[in-house]
C-alpha cells in the first residue's frame, strides 16, 4: 500500500480514462442503474465497503482517492484519519496525499479506508482498471462498471429490507 498526491493519483487514472470526480459521472451512474443513495443510519457502511472491494475483484491494484472533503466539517473525524495513516507509516494529511494504492493482497486495508471516507462524509472514488466506485459528499454512491448495475440492485434492496424490518 502507498499513499499518493493528488497529481500522482490523477496521473494513474488518467491511464485508465477515469474521472476521478463523481458530480462529473453522477447523470451517467443514474441512466445505467448504478446509482444508490447512502444513509448509514444503519450501520451499513462498513458492509457497502466489503460489497465494493469484492466487486472490484479480481484485481492486481486498485487506486483509492478523495476529491472531496473538508465540505462537512462537523462529520469528518480529522483525528482518527490521521492515525489510520500513521498506522501505515505515513504522517500527511488527507489534503497532501489523498490517494492510495492498494495491491490485490490488501483488500482490509482498502475497506478499512473506504469504509473511513464513507463515515467522514468524503467523496472519490475506488478504481481498478475497468470498475469504478464513485461516492460523493452529498449521500450518494454509485457503481460504474460490469454488473455495477445487479450491485446498485442488490444495496438497495438489502437497504429496503432493513427499513422495513
Amino acid at each position: 500500500m502507498k499513499y499518493l498526491k493528488l497529481t500522482e493519483s490523477i496521473n494513474y487514472l488518467d491511464k485508465l480514462d477515469i474521472t476521478p470526480y463523481p458530480r462529473d459521472v453522477m447523470e451517467s451512474l443514474k441512466q445505467n442503474n448504478g446509482f444508490i443513495f447512502l444513509d448509514d443510519r444503519l450501520g451499513k457502511f462498513y458492509y457497502l465497503a466489503n460489497i465494493v472491494e469484492k466487486w472490484l475483484r479480481p484485481f492486481e491494484s486498485v487506486l483509492f482517492l478523495v476529491c472531496e472533503y473538508g465540505i462537512w466539517p462537523s462529520r469528518e473525524n480529522v483525528y482518527l484519519t490521521s492515525r489510520v495513516r500513521m498506522s501505515y507509516g505515513d504522517k500527511r494529511s488527507i489534503s497532501e496525499a489523498p490517494g492510495c494504492l492498494f495491491e490485490k493482497q490488501e483488500t482490509e486495508d482498502l475497506v478499512l479506508h473506504l469504509h473511513l471516507a464513507l463515515l467522514n462524509c468524503w467523496g472519490g472514488c475506488v478504481a481498478s482498471e475497468k470498475k469504478v466506485f464513485y461516492f460523493s459528499h452529498d449521500d450518494w454512491a454509485g457503481f460504474s462498471g460490469p454488473y455495477g448495475d445487479k450491485i446498485a440492485d442488490e444495496w438497495r434492496n438489502s437497504i429496503l429490507k432493513l427499513d422495513n424490518s
